[in-house]
């Protein structure tokens, strides 16, 4: 018998398409049974599903097969921006038109009698004391409290779009707009929000996203000025501004969200650019470690949004290009140093015992 010496295992249970490149990923897309192939939001919830919004509904994903829902189903609009899990496993979908949809158990659930009227919401965050934060395009802001109770808050930010929120505590609150950055405080018996300070030294660009990296600090994107690290200290107003990365080549323009994974890589995406990869050295300094782009795997350049899910597979969602998942680390290659002629496999076989067995060209015994 030939000697077994190459082994390429799979874990994966679907085909790849495997061209010479250096990542790879597994494609979702309508004929799938996706129900759009427009991804804003990916989510799990706790019993394992992965949900993806759509600009035309709500995917729920076993694994194998795509469930499908829409306002048939009690969806209040079918484009889904958003999808937010809360402490206690509720997912919340933020659509459109300025309404917002959260599933409770087996059902869906619409909060507002209506649409606020405030534009897409773009933005839902928890804080520490249970409130859901909702954060819509047009100067809307809303918080519900445990028992579902919805109340707007008011505030004197007036001809800024807004795009991020972030609680950080003792009711203040980091805004990102389209403009700036600010340190705002709620005060709870009034029900209004008022801007504090506003972050010096920070660009003139709309914010994409703010993302906790850890306690007191966080990551935010912009949309053409590059990476920030903004960290605080005991004191609100006392605080360090860092830029990650500048964006002097310009392949930071139109980022979209981030990601923390559990070996706290930072994974960007971006409109135009894939996604790119942010490491921490040595000395505990990020840096950016790698970009994956449609020269190196992705299928396409145009990534909305990103998610690790509870077994730490990364899923990607594509502009009019679907759903990825990347399994590169679900790939192993096993080969020999010594003799590239042994790599050439001819068949493959696996037993009732699984053991594999790979016939290739080689030495016998």
């Amino acid at each position: 018998m030939n000697k077994v010496i190459a082994l390429l295992v799979f874990l994966s249970t679907f085909s790849l398409a495997l061209k010479s490149q250096n990542h790879f990923f597994r494609q979702y897309t309508t004929e799938d049974g996706l129900n759009n192939s427009f991804i804003n939001a990916i989510n799990q919830d706790d019993n394992g599903y992965i949900w993806i919004g759509t600009a035309e509904g709500l995917s729920r994903f076993n694994g194998f097969t795509f469930r499908n829902y829409s306002t048939l189903d009690g969806l209040s609009e079918n484009y889904i921006s958003k999808i937010f899990k809360d402490s206690s496993g509720r997912l919340w979908c933020g659509h459109r038109n300025g309404s917002v949809t959260f599933k409770s158990e087996d059902e869906f659930i619409q909060p507002f009698s209506n649409a606020t009227g405030k534009g897409l919401l773009v933005d839902i965050e928890e804080d520490e004391t249970g409130l859901i934060w909702l954060l819509f395009q047009n100067q809307g802001l809303y918080f519900v409290d445990n028992k579902l109770n919805i109340t707007e808050v008011s505030h004197n930010l007036e001809y800024e779009l807004f795009s991020s929120i972030m609680p950080l505590g003792d009711n203040y609150l980091l805004l990102g707009t389209d403009e700036r950055l600010t340190i705002n405080k709620f005060e709870s018996s009034s029900n209004t929000l008022s801007e504090i300070s506003e972050i010096e030294n920070f660009p003139a660009s709309s914010i994409s996203e703010i993302v906790r990296v850890s306690e007191n600090n966080y990551l935010i994107l912009t949309q053409d000025e590059g990476l920030y690290t903004l960290s605080f200290s005991s004191d609100i107003n006392s605080y360090d501004l860092k830029v990650l990365d500048s964006n002097e080549s310009g392949d930071l323009d139109n980022l979209q969200d981030a990601i923390i994974d559990k070996n706290q890589n930072i994974w960007i995406s971006s409109m135009g650019a894939g996604i790119t990869k942010y490491s921490t050295n040595k000395n505990g300094k990020l840096y950016s470690a790698e970009r994956i782009t449609n020269t190196n795997g992705l299928i396409s350049n145009n990534v909305n949004t990103s998610f690790e899910d509870f077994e730490g597979n990364l899923w990607l969602g594509l502009y009019g290009r679907g759903l990825l998942k990347y399994v590169d680390n679900n790939i192993k290659l096993f080969s020999p140093e010594d003799d590239p002629e042994l790599n050439k496999i001819f068949s493959l076989l696996t037993n009732q015992d699984f053991v594999n067995w790979i016939m290739c060209q080689g030495h016998g015994k």
